[in-house]
């Protein structure tokens, strides 16, 4: 892994993985490639699992922050008086 992969987002590891594959599935490589793009797509793996955890652990937070707050759901709804058109000051 290079270290342009460990500082891409997790968009593009997740597409240069998927073209490690396409070509480990669709060429005729010699021993020494195919092991040498698996290796690769392990280390792709494995940052691709270190980013998705990093985001989880950003999202628990978030929702631990918000356990107090009321989902939309639950809230009581208000009707919201409309002033009429003849009710509203014209200046």
């Amino acid at each position: 892994m290079t270290e342009r992969e460990s500082n891409n987002t997790y968009e593009q590891n997740f597409e240069r993985l998927q073209s490690l594959v396409s070509r480990l599935e669709g060429e005729e490589l010699g021993l020494q490639e195919s092991l040498e793009l698996f290796e690769s797509g392990m280390e792709l793996a494995n940052l691709l699992d270190r980013q998705l955890a990093a985001v989880e652990d950003r999202v628990k937070v978030l929702v631990r922050g918000s356990e107090s707050l009321e989902t939309r759901g639950e809230l009581p709804l208000e009707q919201i008086p409309v002033e009429k058109e003849s009710e509203m000051s014209h200046d």
